[in-house]
């Protein structure tokens, strides 16, 4: 999944901080950087992240995100902003469950077979919703703290690293 990390100088196009970026949501103009993660099922750990300009797509970096995972990958669980039909194919090609929220498309609203996947996929995707939640309430990032992509990859990582060991200390193996 994929989040936004907003830049301290708010939505000014002139900021001081060159490489933010905006992405306009629900109406909003917003500056800053997108955190994205992939994190295990099995316990809730972030695998690899990876941090880049607001306006990316996310669906862009999934494949090259994938390729960071240690060890087989038997299912990848995504929004509807991962959803494509050339993905679905080649995930089924090797052996991968897609479980990618099904959206609906022109003139063709959802079945009652996708809406009960995506129910089923929206209960365990909530879990990588709680990881962002942590990182930006528990351990304050919603907002980046440096100015530039390097610097903020790199505080990504040390805050990542913080929330894996606490998360695995609380939870036992």
């Amino acid at each position: 999944d994929a989040s936004i990390i907003e830049s301290p100088n708010g939505p000014e196009p002139k900021g001081r901080d060159g490489n933010g970026d905006f992405i306009q949501r629900d109406g909003e103009v917003k500056k800053g950087y997108k955190v994205h993660l992939i994190s295990n099922q099995k316990d809730d750990l972030v695998e690899t992240a990876k941090l880049t300009y607001a306006s990316c797509h996310e669906s862009r970096f999934l494949e090259d995100t994938m390729d960071k995972v240690e060890g087989n990958i038997l299912s990848v669980l995504g929004d509807k902003g991962y959803s494509s039909d050339q993905r679905k194919r080649d995930y089924k090609a090797r052996g991968i469950y897609y479980g990618i929220l099904e959206r609906a498309r022109i003139n063709q609203p959802l079945t009652a077979k996708q809406k009960k996947k995506n129910s089923r996929i929206r209960k365990i995707r909530s879990r990588i919703e709680r990881i962002f939640a942590v990182i930006k309430k528990h351990y304050g990032f919603s907002q980046v703290r440096y100015f530039g992509l390097r610097n903020n990859t790199s505080h990504l990582w040390y805050v990542l690293t913080a929330y894996n060991i606490q998360h695995a200390v609380l939870n036992g193996p």
